[in-house]
Protein backbone atom coordinates (compact mmCIF):
# COMPACT_ATOMS: atom_id res chain seq x y z
CA UNK A 1 0.00 0.00 0.00
CA UNK A 2 2.84 2.72 1.15
CA UNK A 3 4.37 2.33 -2.02
CA UNK A 4 1.65 2.69 -4.37
CA UNK A 5 0.94 5.94 -2.46
CA UNK A 6 4.80 7.10 -2.56
CA UNK A 7 5.39 6.67 -6.36
CA UNK A 8 1.76 7.72 -6.91
CA UNK A 9 2.21 11.18 -4.77
CA UNK A 10 6.02 11.33 -4.34
CA UNK A 11 7.49 10.78 -7.35
CA UNK A 12 4.81 11.64 -9.99
CA UNK A 13 8.24 13.52 -11.74
CA UNK A 14 8.97 9.90 -12.30
CA UNK A 15 5.86 9.34 -13.71
CA UNK A 16 6.01 12.27 -15.77
CA UNK A 17 9.29 12.23 -17.04
CA UNK A 18 10.55 7.90 -17.23
CA UNK A 19 7.34 6.83 -17.99
CA UNK A 20 6.96 9.02 -20.44
CA UNK A 21 10.56 8.42 -21.78
CA UNK A 22 9.63 4.71 -21.98
CA UNK A 23 6.79 4.97 -23.55
CA UNK A 24 8.81 7.78 -26.34
CA UNK A 25 11.74 5.58 -26.14
CA UNK A 26 10.40 3.16 -28.23
CA UNK A 27 9.81 5.11 -31.10
CA UNK A 28 13.83 6.35 -30.73
CA UNK A 29 14.96 3.21 -30.92
CA UNK A 30 12.79 2.63 -34.44
CA UNK A 31 14.19 5.96 -35.72
CA UNK A 32 17.29 4.77 -35.50
CA UNK A 33 18.97 5.75 -32.35
CA UNK A 34 22.12 4.03 -31.61
CA UNK A 35 21.16 3.28 -28.18
CA UNK A 36 24.20 4.35 -26.17
CA UNK A 37 27.42 6.94 -26.55
CA UNK A 38 30.56 7.27 -24.85
CA UNK A 39 32.27 9.97 -22.98
CA UNK A 40 33.45 13.25 -24.97
CA UNK A 41 36.26 15.43 -25.07
CA UNK A 42 22.26 4.45 5.07
CA UNK A 43 17.69 0.15 13.65
CA UNK A 44 21.22 0.79 13.65
CA UNK A 45 24.25 0.55 11.49
CA UNK A 46 26.01 -2.16 9.83
CA UNK A 47 28.25 -3.30 6.18
CA UNK A 48 25.16 -4.89 5.31
CA UNK A 49 25.92 -6.98 2.54
CA UNK A 50 29.07 -6.49 0.49
CA UNK A 51 28.15 -4.73 -3.09
CA UNK A 52 30.99 -4.78 -5.28
CA UNK A 53 31.75 -3.15 -8.74
CA UNK A 54 34.35 -1.30 -10.59
CA UNK A 55 35.85 -0.33 -7.81
CA UNK A 56 39.77 0.26 -8.61
CA UNK A 57 42.61 -1.11 -5.91
CA UNK A 58 42.54 -0.17 -2.49
CA UNK A 59 44.77 2.93 -2.95
CA UNK A 60 43.85 4.33 -5.93
CA UNK A 61 41.70 7.01 -6.21
CA UNK A 62 37.71 5.97 -6.34
CA UNK A 63 38.82 3.08 -4.25
CA UNK A 64 36.38 2.33 -1.49
CA UNK A 65 37.85 4.05 2.04
CA UNK A 66 37.42 1.21 4.32
CA UNK A 67 38.21 3.26 7.11
CA UNK A 68 34.41 4.69 6.96
CA UNK A 69 31.91 2.84 8.44
CA UNK A 70 32.66 -1.14 8.03
CA UNK A 71 34.82 -1.45 5.04
CA UNK A 72 33.64 1.49 3.44
CA UNK A 73 30.27 1.49 4.19
CA UNK A 74 27.09 2.72 6.51
CA UNK A 75 24.08 1.22 6.33
CA UNK A 76 21.15 2.62 8.33
CA UNK A 77 17.58 1.11 8.62
CA UNK A 78 14.72 2.92 10.20
CA UNK A 79 12.40 -0.04 10.54
CA UNK A 80 11.21 -2.92 8.89
CA UNK A 81 10.07 -0.89 5.75
CA UNK A 82 12.21 0.90 3.02
CA UNK A 83 14.02 3.91 3.71
CA UNK A 84 16.46 6.07 1.18
CA UNK A 85 18.39 8.86 1.26
CA UNK A 86 17.57 11.99 -1.21
CA UNK A 87 20.09 14.48 -0.17
CA UNK A 88 23.14 15.00 2.26
CA UNK A 89 24.81 18.50 4.06
CA UNK A 90 28.03 18.15 5.28
CA UNK A 91 28.17 20.52 8.80
CA UNK A 92 31.24 22.51 9.59
CA UNK A 93 32.77 19.92 11.97
CA UNK A 94 32.58 17.47 9.60
CA UNK A 95 29.28 15.83 10.70
CA UNK A 96 27.02 14.54 7.82
CA UNK A 97 23.48 15.39 7.35
CA UNK A 98 21.35 12.36 5.13
CA UNK A 99 17.35 13.23 4.49
CA UNK A 100 14.94 11.32 2.72
CA UNK A 101 11.81 8.77 3.90
CA UNK A 102 11.36 6.07 6.24
CA UNK A 103 8.26 3.53 6.04
CA UNK A 104 6.25 3.73 9.37
CA UNK A 105 3.14 2.67 10.32
CA UNK A 106 1.92 2.40 6.89
CA UNK A 107 3.06 5.89 5.21
CA UNK A 108 6.64 7.42 4.66
CA UNK A 109 7.66 10.02 6.76
CA UNK A 110 10.53 12.35 6.45
CA UNK A 111 13.84 10.84 7.64
CA UNK A 112 17.11 12.32 8.79
CA UNK A 113 20.14 10.79 10.00
CA UNK A 114 23.13 12.47 11.48
CA UNK A 115 26.95 10.37 11.20
CA UNK A 116 30.08 11.86 12.84
CA UNK A 117 32.78 11.82 10.40
CA UNK A 118 33.88 8.11 10.75
CA UNK A 119 30.26 6.94 9.61
CA UNK A 120 28.97 5.88 12.84
CA UNK A 121 25.64 7.77 14.05
CA UNK A 122 25.60 10.71 16.32
CA UNK A 123 24.23 9.39 19.41
CA UNK A 124 23.75 13.03 20.12
CA UNK A 125 20.89 12.99 17.28
CA UNK A 126 17.54 12.53 17.93
CA UNK A 127 17.60 8.98 19.05
CA UNK A 128 20.57 7.02 18.55
CA UNK A 129 21.29 9.31 15.46
CA UNK A 130 18.01 9.57 13.77
CA UNK A 131 15.04 12.13 13.18
CA UNK A 132 11.84 11.21 11.35
CA UNK A 133 9.10 13.46 11.48
CA UNK A 134 5.49 12.37 9.93
CA UNK A 135 3.70 15.22 8.31
CA UNK A 136 0.56 14.28 6.37
CA UNK A 137 -1.73 11.47 6.64
CA UNK A 138 -0.71 9.95 3.09
CA UNK A 139 3.06 10.05 2.88
CA UNK A 140 5.89 12.10 3.13
CA UNK A 141 9.52 12.70 1.43
CA UNK A 142 12.24 14.37 2.16
CA UNK A 143 14.24 15.76 -0.58
CA UNK A 144 16.64 18.35 0.04
CA UNK A 145 18.97 20.19 2.70
CA UNK A 146 20.57 23.34 4.17
CA UNK A 147 21.86 24.23 7.05
CA UNK A 148 21.62 27.57 7.94
CA UNK A 149 24.31 30.10 9.39
CA UNK A 150 22.96 29.15 13.20
CA UNK A 151 23.51 25.65 12.68
CA UNK A 152 19.77 24.81 12.52
CA UNK A 153 18.39 22.38 9.81
CA UNK A 154 16.79 23.10 7.11
CA UNK A 155 14.43 19.97 5.20
CA UNK A 156 12.58 20.31 1.89
CA UNK A 157 10.11 18.10 0.09
CA UNK A 158 6.34 16.78 -0.10
CA UNK A 159 3.68 16.20 1.96
CA UNK A 160 0.55 13.89 0.58
CA UNK A 161 -3.04 13.61 2.08
CA UNK A 162 -4.31 17.54 2.82
CA UNK A 163 -6.87 19.13 0.34
CA UNK A 164 -4.67 18.69 -2.61
CA UNK A 165 -2.84 15.75 -4.00
CA UNK A 166 0.13 16.66 -2.62
CA UNK A 167 2.38 20.42 -1.02
CA UNK A 168 5.74 21.88 -0.50
CA UNK A 169 6.74 20.70 2.80
CA UNK A 170 9.26 22.41 5.04
CA UNK A 171 10.12 21.68 8.41
CA UNK A 172 13.42 22.80 10.37
CA UNK A 173 15.55 21.23 13.09
CA UNK A 174 17.38 22.34 16.26
CA UNK A 175 21.24 21.08 15.54
CA UNK A 176 20.03 18.14 18.04
CA UNK A 177 17.23 17.07 15.56
CA UNK A 178 14.40 18.34 17.50
CA UNK A 179 11.77 20.38 15.72
CA UNK A 180 12.10 24.35 16.28
CA UNK A 181 8.74 25.40 17.16
CA UNK A 182 10.14 29.07 16.26
CA UNK A 183 9.73 27.91 12.74
CA UNK A 184 6.02 27.65 11.40
CA UNK A 185 3.45 25.67 12.82
CA UNK A 186 5.24 23.51 15.40
CA UNK A 187 8.70 23.69 12.80
CA UNK A 188 6.62 22.79 10.36
CA UNK A 189 5.71 24.55 6.83
CA UNK A 190 3.19 23.60 4.31
CA UNK A 191 2.44 25.60 1.08
CA UNK A 192 -0.47 24.39 -1.69
CA UNK A 193 0.63 25.10 -5.39
CA UNK A 194 -2.29 24.45 -8.23
CA UNK A 195 -3.59 21.33 -8.02
CA UNK A 196 -0.71 19.35 -6.67
CA UNK A 197 2.80 20.44 -5.92
CA UNK A 198 6.20 18.35 -5.21
CA UNK A 199 9.52 20.21 -3.63
CA UNK A 200 12.89 18.51 -4.85
CA UNK A 201 15.19 21.30 -3.90
CA UNK A 202 16.55 23.96 -1.19
CA UNK A 203 18.38 27.46 -1.34
CA UNK A 204 19.39 29.29 1.49
CA UNK A 205 20.01 33.17 -0.38
CA UNK A 206 22.51 35.90 1.43
CA UNK A 207 19.13 37.53 3.02
CA UNK A 208 18.72 34.15 4.64
CA UNK A 209 15.30 34.05 2.65
CA UNK A 210 14.62 30.17 2.00
CA UNK A 211 13.93 29.04 -1.52
CA UNK A 212 11.61 25.59 -2.38
CA UNK A 213 11.94 24.61 -6.00
CA UNK A 214 9.83 22.09 -7.42
CA UNK A 215 6.99 21.35 -9.50
CA UNK A 216 3.71 22.17 -9.69
CA UNK A 217 0.06 21.04 -11.19
CA UNK A 218 -2.68 23.10 -12.42
CA UNK A 219 -3.86 20.65 -15.73
CA UNK A 220 -0.14 20.20 -16.64
CA UNK A 221 3.21 19.96 -13.99
CA UNK A 222 4.93 23.63 -14.50
CA UNK A 223 8.56 24.86 -12.90
CA UNK A 224 7.35 26.30 -9.41
CA UNK A 225 9.61 28.09 -6.60
CA UNK A 226 8.37 29.62 -3.32
CA UNK A 227 10.12 31.52 -0.94
CA UNK A 228 9.66 32.10 2.62
CA UNK A 229 11.12 34.25 5.54
CA UNK A 230 13.58 33.20 7.83
CA UNK A 231 10.51 32.25 10.30
CA UNK A 232 8.85 30.24 7.67
CA UNK A 233 6.25 32.71 6.42
CA UNK A 234 5.93 33.44 3.06
CA UNK A 235 7.89 35.68 2.16
CA UNK A 236 5.05 37.99 -0.22
CA UNK A 237 7.60 40.23 -1.75
CA UNK A 238 9.02 37.21 -3.76
CA UNK A 239 6.37 36.47 -7.38
CA UNK A 240 2.68 36.26 -5.95
CA UNK A 241 2.37 35.86 -2.43
CA UNK A 242 6.00 33.97 -2.28
CA UNK A 243 4.99 32.04 -4.96
CA UNK A 244 6.08 32.03 -8.96
CA UNK A 245 4.73 30.13 -11.37
CA UNK A 246 5.84 29.80 -14.79
CA UNK A 247 4.37 27.89 -17.66
CA UNK A 248 6.94 26.47 -19.46
CA UNK A 249 6.22 23.94 -22.30
CA UNK A 250 3.60 21.17 -21.90
CA UNK A 251 5.16 19.61 -19.36
CA UNK A 252 8.27 21.25 -17.29
CA UNK A 253 9.66 19.80 -13.80
CA UNK A 254 12.32 21.49 -11.85
CA UNK A 255 14.76 18.82 -10.22
CA UNK A 256 18.01 21.56 -9.27
CA UNK A 257 18.37 25.14 -7.79
CA UNK A 258 21.37 27.00 -7.47
CA UNK A 259 21.83 30.63 -5.99
CA UNK A 260 24.40 33.33 -8.20
CA UNK A 261 26.37 35.21 -6.01
CA UNK A 262 24.39 38.21 -7.71
CA UNK A 263 21.31 36.73 -6.19
CA UNK A 264 19.54 35.59 -9.11
CA UNK A 265 18.14 31.67 -9.11
CA UNK A 266 19.12 29.17 -11.35
CA UNK A 267 16.84 25.97 -11.67
CA UNK A 268 17.41 22.81 -14.41
CA UNK A 269 14.88 20.08 -14.97
CA UNK A 270 12.58 19.23 -17.82
CA UNK A 271 10.76 19.98 -20.55
CA UNK A 272 9.12 18.41 -23.13
CA UNK A 273 8.95 20.00 -26.70
CA UNK A 274 8.24 17.86 -29.92
CA UNK A 275 6.99 14.26 -28.05
CA UNK A 276 10.46 14.54 -26.36
CA UNK A 277 12.22 16.26 -23.25
CA UNK A 278 15.30 18.48 -23.38
CA UNK A 279 17.59 19.95 -20.60
CA UNK A 280 16.41 23.62 -19.17
CA UNK A 281 17.26 25.73 -17.52
CA UNK A 282 15.75 28.75 -16.04
CA UNK A 283 17.17 32.11 -14.24
CA UNK A 284 15.06 34.39 -12.46
CA UNK A 285 15.96 37.73 -10.96
CA UNK A 286 16.06 37.81 -6.98
CA UNK A 287 12.56 38.89 -6.81
CA UNK A 288 11.29 36.19 -9.18
CA UNK A 289 10.62 37.49 -12.14
CA UNK A 290 12.49 35.77 -15.65
CA UNK A 291 15.77 36.93 -16.22
CA UNK A 292 15.45 38.60 -19.50
CA UNK A 293 19.08 38.18 -20.30
CA UNK A 294 19.58 34.94 -20.00
CA UNK A 295 19.01 32.99 -22.91
CA UNK A 296 15.60 33.40 -24.52
CA UNK A 297 13.54 35.83 -22.04
CA UNK A 298 15.11 33.28 -19.25
CA UNK A 299 14.88 30.37 -20.63
CA UNK A 300 17.39 27.56 -22.19
CA UNK A 301 16.48 24.52 -23.65
CA UNK A 302 19.64 22.18 -25.20
CA UNK A 303 18.25 18.95 -26.60
CA UNK A 304 21.37 16.86 -26.32
CA UNK A 305 20.10 13.23 -27.88
CA UNK A 306 17.37 12.67 -30.58
CA UNK A 307 15.12 11.18 -27.66
CA UNK A 308 14.91 12.18 -24.30
CA UNK A 309 17.27 14.27 -21.93
CA UNK A 310 16.48 15.66 -18.17
CA UNK A 311 18.25 17.95 -15.92
CA UNK A 312 18.85 16.71 -12.48
CA UNK A 313 20.98 18.87 -10.81
CA UNK A 314 22.99 22.06 -11.41
CA UNK A 315 25.98 24.37 -9.70
CA UNK A 316 27.64 27.67 -10.45
CA UNK A 317 31.52 27.54 -10.83
CA UNK A 318 33.56 30.28 -9.43
CA UNK A 319 33.98 31.60 -12.59
CA UNK A 320 30.15 32.13 -12.82
CA UNK A 321 29.67 29.43 -15.57
CA UNK A 322 26.71 27.17 -15.22
CA UNK A 323 27.28 23.50 -14.85
CA UNK A 324 24.04 21.41 -15.18
CA UNK A 325 24.01 17.13 -14.54
CA UNK A 326 21.25 14.42 -15.73
CA UNK A 327 20.57 12.25 -18.11
CA UNK A 328 20.01 11.68 -21.52
CA UNK A 329 18.09 8.35 -23.55
CA UNK A 330 19.82 7.07 -26.31
CA UNK A 331 17.64 3.80 -27.10
CA UNK A 332 14.49 2.02 -25.72
CA UNK A 333 16.75 0.63 -22.76
CA UNK A 334 19.26 3.15 -22.85
CA UNK A 335 20.61 6.08 -21.25
CA UNK A 336 23.61 8.08 -20.31
CA UNK A 337 25.07 10.33 -17.72
CA UNK A 338 24.77 13.57 -19.08
CA UNK A 339 26.49 17.22 -18.59
CA UNK A 340 26.13 20.44 -19.84
CA UNK A 341 27.85 23.87 -19.17
CA UNK A 342 26.50 26.96 -20.13
CA UNK A 343 28.12 30.31 -20.39
CA UNK A 344 26.61 33.21 -18.05
CA UNK A 345 24.57 34.39 -20.38
CA UNK A 346 22.93 30.96 -21.35
CA UNK A 347 25.11 30.11 -24.03
CA UNK A 348 26.70 26.67 -24.72
CA UNK A 349 30.33 27.12 -23.38
CA UNK A 350 32.19 25.22 -26.56
CA UNK A 351 35.23 25.21 -24.43
CA UNK A 352 33.60 22.40 -22.12
CA UNK A 353 33.31 18.81 -24.11
CA UNK A 354 32.10 18.88 -27.62
CA UNK A 355 30.27 22.10 -27.98
CA UNK A 356 29.33 22.95 -23.59
CA UNK A 357 28.07 18.73 -23.38
CA UNK A 358 29.84 15.23 -22.43
CA UNK A 359 28.03 12.13 -22.42
CA UNK A 360 29.27 9.34 -20.67
CA UNK A 361 27.74 5.61 -20.74
CA UNK A 362 28.39 4.10 -17.98
CA UNK A 363 26.31 0.38 -18.02
CA UNK A 364 23.38 0.87 -19.90
CA UNK A 365 20.52 2.32 -18.33
CA UNK A 366 22.51 5.05 -16.52
CA UNK A 367 20.98 8.37 -14.70
CA UNK A 368 22.99 10.89 -12.78
CA UNK A 369 21.50 12.72 -9.49
CA UNK A 370 23.72 15.06 -8.28
CA UNK A 371 26.95 17.06 -8.65
CA UNK A 372 30.03 18.50 -6.54
CA UNK A 373 32.98 20.40 -7.56
CA UNK A 374 36.36 19.40 -5.81
CA UNK A 375 39.15 22.37 -4.83
CA UNK A 376 40.85 21.41 -7.69
CA UNK A 377 37.76 22.22 -9.82
CA UNK A 378 37.33 18.34 -11.08
CA UNK A 379 33.77 17.19 -11.24
CA UNK A 380 31.86 14.42 -9.41
CA UNK A 381 28.59 13.33 -10.79
CA UNK A 382 27.16 10.93 -9.41
CA UNK A 383 23.46 8.49 -9.79
CA UNK A 384 23.21 4.85 -10.89
CA UNK A 385 24.08 2.87 -13.49
CA UNK A 386 21.94 -0.48 -14.76
CA UNK A 387 19.14 0.61 -12.52
CA UNK A 388 20.66 -1.59 -9.54
CA UNK A 389 24.28 -0.03 -8.51
CA UNK A 390 25.37 3.67 -7.65
CA UNK A 391 27.66 4.91 -10.05
CA UNK A 392 30.26 7.77 -9.64
CA UNK A 393 32.39 9.43 -12.65
CA UNK A 394 35.07 12.01 -12.42
CA UNK A 395 36.12 14.33 -14.73
CA UNK A 396 38.41 17.39 -15.43
CA UNK A 397 37.30 20.72 -15.74
CA UNK A 398 37.27 20.81 -19.00
CA UNK A 399 34.67 17.51 -19.54
CA UNK A 400 37.27 14.79 -20.22
CA UNK A 401 36.83 11.85 -17.63
CA UNK A 402 39.72 11.89 -15.58
CA UNK A 403 41.33 8.82 -16.03
CA UNK A 404 43.17 8.46 -12.36
CA UNK A 405 40.09 8.12 -10.86
CA UNK A 406 38.31 4.41 -10.76
CA UNK A 407 38.26 2.65 -14.26
CA UNK A 408 38.72 4.88 -16.91
CA UNK A 409 37.29 7.93 -14.58
CA UNK A 410 34.24 5.76 -13.48
CA UNK A 411 33.47 3.60 -10.25
CA UNK A 412 30.06 1.64 -9.75
CA UNK A 413 29.65 -0.23 -6.52
CA UNK A 414 26.94 -2.92 -6.82
CA UNK A 415 23.92 -3.47 -4.17
CA UNK A 416 20.94 -2.87 -5.41
CA UNK A 417 21.00 0.80 -4.89
CA UNK A 418 21.60 4.26 -6.12
CA UNK A 419 23.86 7.23 -5.46
CA UNK A 420 21.08 10.41 -4.62
CA UNK A 421 23.81 12.91 -3.71
CA UNK A 422 27.35 13.33 -3.26
CA UNK A 423 29.65 15.86 -0.34
CA UNK A 424 33.64 16.59 -0.59
CA UNK A 425 34.84 16.53 3.01
CA UNK A 426 37.27 18.87 3.92
CA UNK A 427 40.10 16.21 3.22
CA UNK A 428 38.59 15.50 -0.55
CA UNK A 429 37.05 12.73 0.56
CA UNK A 430 34.51 11.66 -1.56
CA UNK A 431 30.94 10.76 0.36
CA UNK A 432 27.56 9.02 -1.59
CA UNK A 433 24.40 8.58 0.05
CA UNK A 434 21.41 7.12 -1.36
CA UNK A 435 20.09 3.62 -0.53
CA UNK A 436 20.98 -0.10 -0.72
CA UNK A 437 18.77 -2.95 -0.91
CA UNK A 438 18.85 -5.48 2.29
CA UNK A 439 17.49 -8.80 2.09
CA UNK A 440 16.33 -8.42 -1.40
CA UNK A 441 13.69 -6.34 -0.64
CA UNK A 442 14.41 -4.02 1.76
CA UNK A 443 15.96 -0.40 1.19
CA UNK A 444 17.98 1.24 4.01
CA UNK A 445 19.83 4.40 4.17
CA UNK A 446 23.10 4.05 2.62
CA UNK A 447 26.48 5.80 2.80
CA UNK A 448 29.75 5.20 1.01
CA UNK A 449 33.09 7.05 1.55
CA UNK A 450 35.36 6.90 -2.11
CA UNK A 451 39.29 8.06 -1.94
CA UNK A 452 40.05 11.24 -3.91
Amino acid sequence: MIHALYFFAMRLRYVLCTALCLGILFSCSLSGSDGGTSSAGADGSSSGSSPTGTNPTASSPGSIDTTFGTEGKVITSFGTGDDAINALALQEDGKIIAVGYAAQNNKYVFALARYNPDGSLDTSFGIDGKVTTSIGNIADTASGVALQSDGKILVAGTTGGGTTASDFALVRYTKDGSLDTTFGTEGIVTTQIGISANAYGICIQQNEKIILIGYAYSGSPTFALARYDKNGTLDASFGTDGKVIIKIGDYSLANGVAIQSDGKIVLAGMQKRNNYTDFTVVRYNSEGSLDNTFGNGGVVLTPISDCNDSAKCVTILPNGKILVGGCSYTGQSSSDFALVRYNQDGSLDHSFGQEGKVITDISGMDEAHKIAIQSDGKIILVGFASGTASALARYNPDGTLDTTFGTGGKVTTYGEGSANDVVITPDGSIVVGGYVTSYQTQRDFALVRYKP
